[in-house]
């Protein structure tokens, strides 16, 4: 959600591939909020470039297709039953698209792979294109930043 919105983006920032404003490279780690354009309609920062992040879930390169016809609200992968003991990894990858999912098994070790802190959020709604929101559950006025949304 907080780097691909209600509209299911390709970016964060959009569904065109972005110029960046000065070198970026995959597996390229920078600090935080180094690439402004690298921002999601949330506020969410990094979504797309920086350190790729583990997720929970179990990879099966054929769980998506199960859910071509179906209807479903937070997919979340593999079942424990899945034949590959990887997991899922989601950012950063070649291309910078958010909608790109990487196995990797859970004792990997690579310098640009990370985590995200996530916290989840009931009642979300969409922020308006373009401009960072405030979610339900948040103290007024208070953007929500990297470890406040679910990805």
């Amino acid at each position: 959600m907080a780097a691909r919105t209600t509209e299911s983006r390709h970016f964060p920032w959009g569904d065109e591939p972005i110029h960046w404003s000065k070198p970026r490279t995959y597996g390229q780690i920078d600090l935080v909020m180094t690439f402004q354009e690298d921002a999601s309609p949330y506020g969410v920062f990094d979504m797309a470039g920086n350190v790729e992040e583990w997720t929970k879930d179990l990879y099966d390169s054929k769980y998506f297709r199960s859910l071509v016809d179906r209807t479903t609200e937070n997919p979340t992968g593999a079942s424990a039953r899945s034949r590959s003991p990887s997991l899922v990894v989601k950012g950063g990858s070649k291309t910078f698209s958010v909608t790109v999912r990487q196995a990797v098994p859970p004792d990997k070790r690579l310098a640009h792979l990370g985590f995200r802190c996530v916290l989840a959020v009931e009642g979300r709604t969409a922020a308006p294109a373009g401009s960072p929101s405030t979610l339900p559950g948040a103290p007024a006025g208070k953007k929500q930043g990297a470890s406040d949304v679910p990805f």
